[in-house]
């Protein structure tokens, strides 16, 4: 009897161990570069161990905003695009994701096309409460001359999110402003979280008055109303 309550509080100690060895983290110093400290101070210099990190590393500070941050979108994918003649590159789909009003994307909406025009930003698992949008192009031509009226830009839209292994789909419609804006104009699609991927299809244009049948969106940003401390810097 001994011999066995022996050997059961010897494996009860092997456990304990191998579960005390499994929660020790290591750190790296960020004043001397020595690693595989364990304590509260570096072993070298005795730096005190940085505190642990609360940001997400998929969501991105917006400037001047203290409750809305962004969603990193990882991928992006669209419809076909306007190919310029110097850079084929200059109106691609991720144009409308790069945060620059300078640029856009670019693409061909005829009456009655089969195919509509589409976007798809993969996210891979976050939160989205809102997509903010700049329609149409924003940049002056070459004498200073605002653009925004001779293109097309989107008029009627649907979005919709999915997820990561379901069938589940989400769709909601919206109409976006005919008037440039001074900023973003701000669509509350209540929250939706573990979205894989939101997709925006192009269902009707507002034509423009030389160019009806290019269509130009400036930008499209996926918002999380989070505090702007659990979210990285802004890359700009």
């Amino acid at each position: 009897m001994m011999k066995k309550l022996c050997s059961l509080l010897l494996a009860l100690l092997l456990m304990t161990s191998l579960c005390a060895a499994e929660d020790v983290v290591y750190w790296i110093c960020p004043e001397c570069g020595q690693g595989a400290n364990t304590g509260n101070y570096c072993t070298n210099c005795a730096t005190p161990s940085p505190a642990p990190s609360n940001i997400n590393e998929n969501l991105t500070q917006i400037p001047g905003e203290t409750d809305h941050v962004m969603v990193d979108v990882l991928r992006i994918d669209g419809s076909s695009y306007i190919k310029a003649k110097k850079n084929k590159y200059l109106h691609a789909p991720e144009k409308a994701c790069d945060e620059d009003e300078t640029t856009c994307w670019q693409f061909t909406a005829k009456k009655n096309a089969k195919e509509k025009g589409w976007l798809s930003m993969i996210v891979e698992g976050e939160t989205v409460d809102e997509i903010w949008i700049r329609n149409g192009i924003r940049t002056a031509d070459s004498k200073g001359k605002d653009q925004f009226t001779l293109y097309a830009r989107p008029k009627d839209i649907q979005v919709l999110f999915d997820y990561p292994g379901s069938d589940r789909l989400d769709t909601m419609d919206f109409t976006l402003k005919e008037n440039k804006t001074d900023g973003w104009e701000k669509l509350d699609v209540g929250r939706h979280e573990n979205v894989y991927s939101v997709w925006i299809v192009i269902l009707s244009v507002y034509k423009g008055s030389r160019k009806a049948n290019t269509t130009c969106l400036s930008d499209v940003m996926l918002v999380q109303r989070a505090p702007a401390e659990i979210a990285n810097p802004p890359w700009q």
